[in-house]
């Protein structure tokens, strides 16, 4: 599940899964961020049908 934070003039982008590390990253922009983790989820959701 991503969780966005408005920091310091930024979007902060932080995924967590369990058995996964967290993955953090920052966009000036609100919509780059979700598109970012919309992203990264759906890849994610993939390779756990995947098996892999």
């Amino acid at each position: 599940m991503a969780k966005f934070r408005f920091r310091s003039n930024r979007w902060q982008v932080q995924i967590r899964r369990k058995d996964q590390p967290a993955l953090t990253k920052f966009f000036l922009m609100k919509r780059d961020a979700e598109a970012w983790a919309r992203q990264l989820e759906a890849a994610q959701e993939r390779m756990e049908h995947d098996g892999g």
